[in-house]
């Protein structure tokens, strides 16, 4: 919070640039397009998203950023270093190079970052990120302005800027506002698919699902379940059904899941959800401490003792 007002108050320079993403084998590159503001337009737009951020953030109590839960009140961050395409998209946008915004195709456009160089004693840097979205009702529109009396067509392209952040990044951090713009914007769902498709002959030789294929495949169609995927295997949870597959059966009575098991091992078929196959593996089947009840969580941390 603090550091957030040093960036409204001490403000030295402020650029904006739209960002174009260009499509490799096996990366993302990312094309920037300078923005020149007129007037006290910087000033206005400094002064728009950083009041709405202070607003948004005031209270909130930060945790590590996990990509298959949001917890209400907090705010999720992560390292710059750890975060998804960081590198080729600062490196564009703090480029001393720019495109012109005149050579752009607006249907291009990936998204914009506002760059605010601030401090009085020693020179910082925080940028402010925000997934683009072209308004359908401005492009299937006949834009018109008054003038005098009368109303003329606009041919220019119109753009807008609102209070709306997705993420932010101050001293080598990224604040997350919007989790689904902000994996959107970083492109995640292709690195969470890649993680998944690096890991799959690994996890086969385990042998804990039969049809594993079909069962990973199921799973890269929906988002959610893509993301919940990746955390059981950075977990190393198919490692630990592996070492307990003695208590599959129990589990799966005591919790009321449709997971078959046969030969030692899960059966997974069109009838299997994949949802309760992954709610299994990921360890969400809990008994609370307190009453002694079955829940289904929406996360688990182990507990070390102490």
């Amino acid at each position: 919070m603090e550091e957030l007002i040093k960036v409204k108050n001490e403000c030295q320079n402020i650029k904006m640039k739209y960002l174009v993403r260009v499509r490799k084998p096996d990366t993302n590159e990312y094309v920037a397009f300078n923005v020149p503001l007129a007037n006290d337009m910087p000033m206005e737009i400094k002064d728009l998203i950083l009041d709405s951020i202070i607003q948004k953030v005031r209270g909130l109590d930060c945790v590590p950023f996990n990509p298959t839960i949001t917890e209400v009140g907090m705010l999720e961050c992560l390292p710059v270093s750890e975060v998804n395409n960081y590198d080729n998209i600062h490196a564009a946008v703090t480029s001393t190079f720019s495109e012109s915004v005149s050579e752009l195709d607006f249907d291009d456009i990936w998204g914009y970052c506002i760059c605010i160089r601030y401090g009085n004693n020693s020179v910082k840097e925080a940028i402010f990120f925000k997934k683009f979205a072209y308004p359908k009702v401005l492009k299937q529109s006949i834009l018109m302005t008054i003038v005098g009396d009368v109303y003329n067509k606009l041919d220019s392209d119109i753009v807008t800027v609102d209070n709306e952040t997705h993420a932010f990044s101050l001293n080598n951090i990224l604040y997350i506002l919007n989790k689904g713009q902000f994996e959107r914007f970083f492109n995640y769902s292709s690195s969470y698919q890649k993680v998944v498709t690096e890991s799959i002959e690994t996890l086969k030789e385990l042998d804990v699902i039969e049809n594993f294929d079909v069962f990973v495949g199921n799973c890269l169609n929906s988002d959610t379940l893509t993301r919940r995927l990746v955390k059981i295997i950075t977990d190393e949870r198919f490692e630990t059904l592996k070492r307990n597959m003695h208590n599959v059966q129990s589990v799966v009575d005591d919790f009321s899941l449709n997971v078959k098991l046969e030969g030692g091992k899960i059966v997974y078929d069109e009838d299997s959800p994949v949802s309760d196959i992954i709610t299994l593996i990921r360890g969400a089947c809990v008994i609370g401490a307190l009453d002694k009840e079955k829940y289904l969580a929406s996360d688990t941390k182990v507990v070390e003792a102490r």
